[in-house]
């Protein structure tokens, strides 16, 4: 299905103003998604921090539970790419809280609508519950599921992985790409507190599977597929 694309703020900012974090582990609310059958929304979130010090920031992506926290550290006096274009979807809401006072948040949301026909369309990682991140457990192969490709035969996915690594030293992720041989496994280095982009629209078809494993495990992995059918 072909897509179109809707420009929107986000649905708690006041006209485009920045929002303001506080330190409540509640979390402020920055925007809201509508609901499937309305649309994805993906949601670019950029971090202002006033102060002289780096401060952390937790973005509670479609739930309050550690499991939904994507965490970063703001580096000081900068502006600083907090989720580059993720989805969310399916009336979750993001939430956000700070481990200091001076964070405001800026950004924009694209509200994604496929209608009907061939061309490409905007998809969930099949692995991720409603837009949410999938947080990685295992620690060898197999790994946890993230993506399990198209099978329709004239079908191609387009695939964006985003790790975020709350531990406090760099974790050794391995991405399974369709098996679990010694070519399918790609081997990245993650620093802590920031995004890391894994995949960079990387293509996979015939029903095939993407896992992960990580050592040291609860990495968060995010993304979205572009789904491509002639």
């Amino acid at each position: 299905m072909p897509t179109q694309y809707q420009k929107l703020l986000f649905s708690a900012s006041d006209h485009g103003r920045p929002i303001e974090i506080g330190t409540d582990s509640a979390g402020q609310l920055i925007h809201t998604a509508p609901t499937l059958s309305e649309g994805l929304d993906e949601v670019a979130v950029l971090a202002f921090n006033t102060t002289t010090d780096p401060i952390g920031l937790h973005l509670q992506w479609g739930g309050v539970d550690a499991a939904q926290q994507l965490i970063v550290e703001a580096p000081p006096q900068q502006a600083f790419i907090a989720a580059p274009s993720l989805l969310l979807a399916d009336n979750l809401s993001l939430r956000a809280f700070a481990s200091a006072d001076g964070i405001n948040i800026q950004g924009y949301v694209n509200r994604i609508i496929s209608t009907p026909g061939g061309g490409v369309s905007k998809a969930l990682l099949s692995a991720s519950i409603s837009s949410r991140p999938i947080v990685i457990s295992q620690t060898a192969s197999p790994g946890d599921l993230i993506h399990t490709a198209t099978g329709v035969s004239n079908g191609l996915d387009e695939i964006w992985i985003y790790a975020y690594n709350p531990n406090n030293s760099a974790a050794v992720i391995t991405i399974e790409w369709g098996g679990n041989g010694a070519s399918d496994l790609l081997v990245y280095k993650v620093d802590p507190f920031s995004p890391y982009r894994i995949n960079p629209g990387m293509l996979l078809r015939n029903g095939l599977e993407i896992r992960c494993f990580s050592d040291p495990p609860n990495v968060s992995i995010t993304g979205f597929v572009n789904r491509i059918q002639s």
